[in-house]
């Protein structure tokens, strides 16, 4: 038997106006994905593990690693039997990019265990086929950024091109958890509510600020990037998901946040903030769900690295 154990971080994806486009590895929590080869079987399992796995499928045609992992095997032909072991850290539909980083995870691992050497590009592809699993879309703002780790930016032609950009190190983020009801298959609803077309105006005001986002990660500067996190498209559709939304970010920039905005699909929400504050930010945060009758956790990090490999038992045919 030969093996692969990979390190698959948490993410917050669209930072404001960067729907489907940016995304933010964070350094907790994380995935950790076995995948397991044996050369004379012939049949691929899925087995989880960890925070929320009993409302995760097992099902490999429903599983989104399972999913990923028939991609690769039909793509590249490979033979023999598959078992994927995945231990989840990143708790399923809060909006932390989950199911990204399993995706992800599986995707990294096959990409080692059969020394495939795909192009970043390649790699976000097929694990964002996991994505249809759970979203009902294969969006790769998230699974680029468990990937790569960093900044990511996403941009779909006839195929997927990502940058990558190193974030500020000073750069922290307070990750707010309403405790709220969420409905299966969260993602897709969440989805259904977004407006169909958006005036000009709006469309103009979503570009000037996203690139203002962009601009501020490959510079360096935690203030563009604050500026730019405002959102007029679809924090406006999706707050109304999320009760306490309005009074959390209210509080939150009072007591200093320099960004607020929903975490992907929600229900998380994510504030920016450096050292001297986070945990006022953060305290802030959570009472602000408080006045409205929401219960609330949440916890501060950074910006994380991408996938990593934990430990490896692989033998290269001559």
């Amino acid at each position: 038997m030969q093996k692969v154990v990979v390190r698959a971080p948490a993410s917050t994806a669209n930072l404001g106006p960067g729907f489907d486009c940016f995304a933010l590895a964070l350094e907790n929590p994380y995935d950790k994905i076995t995948l397991e080869w044996q050369k004379d079987g012939e049949h691929l399992s899925v087995q989880v593990s960890g925070v929320g796995a009993q409302s995760i499928p097992k099902e490999v045609e429903k599983n989104c690693g399972g999913v990923v992992a028939k991609a690769f095997i039909q793509r590249f032909d490979l033979k023999g039997g598959f078992k994927i072991l995945i231990e989840k850290g990143v708790p399923p539909a809060l909006g932390l990019g989950s199911s990204a980083a399993t995706c992800a995870g599986v995707a990294f691992a096959f990409n080692e265990l059969f020394g495939l050497n795909l192009s970043n590009e390649e790699l976000v592809e097929l694990a964002a086929l996991g994505e249809v699993a759970s979203a009902g879309t294969p969006h790769a703002d998230n699974v680029s950024a468990s990937l790569l780790g960093g900044f990511t930016l996403v941009v779909r032609e006839e195929k997927i091109k990502v940058l990558r950009i190193n974030p500020p190190p000073t750069l922290l983020l307070c990750v707010i958890v309403p405790k709220i009801p969420t409905p299966e298959r969260k993602t897709e609803v969440a989805r259904r509510v977004l407006p169909s077309s958006v005036s000009l105006k709006d469309m103009v005001w979503q570009v000037s600020h996203a690139s203002l986002v962009a601009a501020g990660f490959a510079l360096g500067e935690i203030q563009h990037i604050a500026s730019g996190m405002k959102d007029i498209v679809v924090e406006k559709a999706r707050s109304a998901l999320i009760p306490g939304f309005d009074l959390a970010k209210e509080e939150a920039l009072k007591s200093g946040a320099l960004a607020f905005t929903i975490s992907g699909a929600g229900p998380s929400v994510i504030a920016l903030s450096t050292k001297d504050n986070a945990q006022r930010v953060l305290d802030s945060s959570i009472n602000g769900f408080l006045k409205a009758g929401v219960q609330a956790t949440g916890f501060v990090t950074k910006a994380g690295k991408g996938c990593a490999l934990l430990d490896s038992k692989i033998t290269r045919e001559e």
